[in-house]
């Protein structure tokens, strides 16, 4: 695109345009596997014996996901990593390897590198489901003569060949979704008679062992070390706190390694790597300290990594230490421009600051990337409300609606909105949506609560609230809004009560002090008013209110 923006001739720019199909073979398999090989795990260039096939791939220290070119081999960007399973069940097809299942098969191996993805799929074209059968089983012919077929399978030719022969199945973590199994061989028509041979399907393995064959030349102990316990690392924050076990093997291991690759070298390149995931583990085990420090070591050495500078503003963030945050996640900017998560939380960074115009620079930027992404049109539309820009703030709210019907959040803002603008029914209509959507929020019922009260229907307005308790719904603001309205109906004792529970949530909340000193006023109780107003003075001298109340009991 920049070729020919830039007025390169027809010739050059054909020349720039890679065609895997004048490539050699495995480039052309590299293409497909650049994705298909389902990269999660961190481990460095090894090969692993294994009887199930790869089960995970690691991008190479210092590579990024998208980082491959077509026609770069594959190991100069990834690394395979397999286990071998100790308990397996054959009849279980978990984890899909397309290519290396592929690459198993006795028709690989016949065509002497030969055969491609492309040698059954057709990339730009999409089998419709009524073809399936026909279109691949015209591709096995190609391969497989009539006459060389059994009479027996001769007799199916008019059947389904990779519905017997690469049998799907649906994995038992994730439902719905049937893999396709690569491996191609002989099978039973049923999973669980299937042949434990080596045309069986791949197994799903219970406990794993690593079998590790590292390459000549590597420090094969530390690397060992450093394999192991990246596969145990190698996985989300939240799943690693579901399994502290796991956590804490991983980082006895990864410490084994920098222990060990200290003595040997201080450039070893998986120390960053090593670092980084202890961090995870760390912040998983919910030691944060020793996260912080683990990430910090990290980018000692290797400045610039996207993983510990976005985990470090996350944790400084949730520590409400804003500037740090801010500095991780600007940091992640000066290396990846365009990355947005980190605009997102810049932005939000920015609009906590009270820094508004920061803000949706940054949320406007990260719409010009992704138009279609919920988070910046919804920020935007809370900045907006805020500042009472109202016509921008109901843009962005309808925006976020359009993208996802259902986001409850959106509808209690626009509510609020449309109060402010007095469409009492519009506002009505939509908080009842949110509630519909969302019926554990307390701002929904108040502000519900409080369209009914600007309508006239104070019955209404108590009501409202009066489910908001019932339904265990009601906080300490709900408690003094529906005070406040039943000393409005006169219902003395009710609002007495509901001061109460205010107090007993928070003791100190002065809208509640200030609710039961009137409340109490009102019945005449002047000993049982003056307790509550005197603490709200020492907590607000210049409660004005309170104050005229007490001169009023003095009086008596």
């Amino acid at each position: 695109v920049e070729m020919v923006v830039s007025g390169k001739s027809a010739k050059e720019i054909k020349a720039a345009i890679y065609n895997s199909s004048l490539d050699s073979r495995q480039a052309q398999r590299d293409v497909c596997y650049q994705c298909h090989l389902e990269a999660q795990l961190y481990n460095l260039k090894t090969s692993i014996k294994t009887t199930i096939g790869v089960v995970g791939i690691s991008l190479i220290p210092g590579q990024e996901t998208f980082s491959h070119r077509p026609g770069e081999p594959i190991p100069e960007y990834t690394a395979a990593l397999s286990m071998q399973a100790l308990e397996a069940r054959a009849e279980a097809i978990d984890v899909v390897q397309h290519a290396d299942l592929m690459e198993a098969s006795k028709c690989f191996q016949a065509s002497a590198g030969a055969m491609t993805c492309t040698s059954c799929h057709d990339p730009h074209r999409k089998v419709l489901p009524q073809d399936v059968a026909p279109t691949y089983r015209q591709r096995c012919l190609s391969c497989h003569l009539t006459k060389e077929l059994s009479h027996q399978d001769s007799a199916r030719l008019n059947g389904d060949c990779a519905g017997c022969h690469m049998p799907g199945q649906e994995p038992e973590n994730a439902q719905h979704t049937v893999f396709t199994n690569h491996k191609i061989g002989i099978y039973s028509t049923t999973p669980s008679d299937a042949d434990p041979g080596p045309e069986s399907s791949p197994a799903k393995a219970g406990r794993y062992q690593l079998e590790i064959e590292l390459e000549s030349g590597e420090v094969a102990e530390a690397r060992k070390i450093f394999s192991l316990g990246a596969v145990l690392l190698e996985v989300s924050v939240d799943d690693l706190a579901r399994q502290p076990e796991q956590a804490r093997r991983g980082i006895d291991l990864l410490l084994q390694y920098l222990e060990k690759a200290q003595e040997q070298s201080d450039s070893d390149p998986f120390r960053a790597a090593a670092y980084s995931l202890l961090g995870k583990a760390y912040q998983a085990l919910g030691r944060v300290d020793h996260a912080i420090q683990a990430y910090e070591s990290s980018l000692q050495v290797r400045k610039g990594q996207l993983l510990p500078l976005s985990k470090l503003g996350v944790i400084y963030g949730d520590r409400g230490d804003l500037e740090r945050s801010k500095a991780f996640f600007s940091a992640i900017l000066d290396q990846f421009p365009d990355y947005v998560p980190a605009l997102h939380r810049l932005g939000t960074l920015a609009a906590l600051a009270g820094e508004d115009e920061e803000g949706i620079a940054y949320f406007q930027k990260s719409l010009e990337l992704f138009p279609g992404a919920l988070f910046p049109n919804y920020q935007l539309g809370q900045i907006y409300l805020r500042r009472q820009e109202n016509d921008k703030a109901l843009s962005f709210l309808s925006r976020s609606l359009s993208l996802r019907p259902g986001f409850a959040p959106a509808y209690l803002d626009l509510g609020h909105l449309y109060v402010l603008q007095n469409r009492f029914a519009e506002a009505r209509e939509t908080l009842a949506r949110h509630l519909k959507l969302d019926p554990g929020s307390e701002p929904g019922y108040i502000g519900l609560s409080f369209v009914a009260l600007r309508q006239g229907e104070l019955d209404r307005a108590i009501e409202v609230l009066e489910e908001a308790v019932a339904k265990g719904v009601a906080g300490q603001e709900s408690y003094v809004h529906l005070g406040n309205l039943h000393v409005q109906k006169g219902s003395l004792a009710r609002a007495i009560h509901l001061s109460q529970q205010a107090l007993r949530i928070n003791p100190q909340n002065q809208s509640a002090l200030l609710l039961q000193g009137v409340a109490y006023f009102r019945q005449g109780d002047s000993e049982k008013a003056r307790s509550p107003l005197e603490r709200l003075l020492e907590l607000d001298p210049d409660n004005q209110q309170a104050r005229q109340i007490l001169n009023q009991l003095r009086q008596r």
